[in-house]
């Protein structure tokens, strides 16, 4: 059984980025038929985005911030800011 940690997420999202912008194209093609035909760049960019913040986590906050520990799920802990990110709030 695969434990699960910051890096396991960390590489769940950036897959998941790497597959958006792939498939950006097609993604468009299926929203035309019933939206605004921007699904999949809008996908594609987000997930780029969030490639990108990656980058700059360390293991331990990420884990914390997903309330991972020891490759466990903490129950009763949810997905919360860093005290030190200047982006919380």
């Amino acid at each position: 059984m695969e434990s699960i940690d910051g890096a396991v997420i960390r590489g769940w999202l950036r897959r998941a980025s790497a597959v958006l912008e792939a498939e950006k194209t097609y993604l468009t093609e299926l929203d035309a038929t019933i939206g605004d035909s921007d699904h999949g760049e809008n996908m594609a960019r987000g997930f780029r985005a969030v490639a990108a913040k990656l980058n700059g986590l360390a293991d331990a906050g990420a884990d914390r911030r997903f309330g991972v520990s020891h490759g466990r799920r903490n129950p009763g802990v949810h997905a919360q800011a860093d005290p030190g990110d200047s982006e919380a709030g």
